[in-house]
């Protein structure tokens, strides 16, 4: 059986004006902690946006959704980067003619059963018609956003996408999805740095919601906010270089946009 949220839980409320106020910070042991006491064990999300999300979809045009591929799959893209380097929002810089974020959206419509978006800019998304959700808890960093993905999610598995990469490969995300049946996070990773050695991309991943959430909530309790802080937890499935260029030979899916210049770029390719 579905729950409400209790109280106990701080949520984002609109204010009088109908404006957002910040998530307050909380101390991430003690929120948990007074919601499974409230409500008698973790909470479940409700289905669809409504009064116990962080944030409902506002009016503005719905995004059609085809018959999903992955009945069991949430698909999530987070949208929580700060863009510092940027200088502005990447989600709405423009490639191919479109705000980076609704083409994101559209390469993965009808992949799962449902598509959130995690953001702390509701007004900002709302247009879009996609459930918006914010931090669970504020300023625990990219984790924090991985766990709030999850939490929300209404799945059994969840596609984590960043909202700043232009060129995802479809056929990937589905090899990730079909993988994630033997695992409880299915993640790619490609050599990195001066000497080459893997490197994961959690944003690019798939995650087995009930298998990640304790350890993830473990790993931000003890203040270890990287994002792979939580694998020697849970079963990981690695997706190397050499799988990888069975369904992205030129590996663009893992372009991502944080500067001016990676814009330019990314426009650039978008013509090949």
């Amino acid at each position: 059986m579905r729950q409400r949220w209790p109280q106990a839980w701080h949520r984002t409320e609109p204010s009088a004006s109908g404006s957002y106020n910040s998530p307050s910070a909380v101390n991430a042991s003690s929120v948990w902690a007074r919601v499974e006491a409230a409500i008698g064990g973790p909470p479940f999300r409700a289905e669809g946006p409504s009064s116990t999300s962080f944030y409902a979809a506002g009016p503005g045009p719905s995004i059609r959704y085809n018959r999903p591929m992955h009945p069991g799959l949430t698909v999530a893209v987070l949208a929580g980067g700060k863009s510092s380097r940027m200088g502005t929002d990447k989600a709405f810089v423009r490639v191919r003619g479109r705000p980076l974020i609704e083409a994101i959206l559209a390469q993965v419509d009808g992949l799962g059963a449902e598509t959130i978006l995690i953001t702390n800019q509701p007004d900002d998304y709302r247009y879009l018609g996609t459930p918006l959700f914010g931090d669970v808890l504020p300023d625990m960093g990219a984790l924090g956003g991985l766990y709030t993905a999850l939490y929300f999610s209404s799945h059994p598995r969840t596609l984590c996408l960043a909202c700043d990469m232009p060129f995802v490969a479809r056929p990937l995300l589905e090899h990730l999805i079909r993988l994630s049946a033997d695992a409880d996070a299915v993640v790619p990773r490609l050599p990195a740095g001066p000497a080459g050695r893997p490197e994961a991309e959690p944003f690019r991943a798939v995650y087995a919601r009930a298998a990640c959430l304790g350890p993830i909530r473990a790993a931000l309790e003890a203040g270890r906010r990287r994002v792979i802080a939580f694998f020697p937890e849970v079963r990981v499935r690695f997706v190397d270089e050499a799988e990888i260029d069975r369904f992205d030979p030129q590996h663009r899916s893992f372009f991502n946009i944080n500067t001016p210049e990676d814009l330019e770029t990314a426009r650039r390719l978008a013509e090949v």
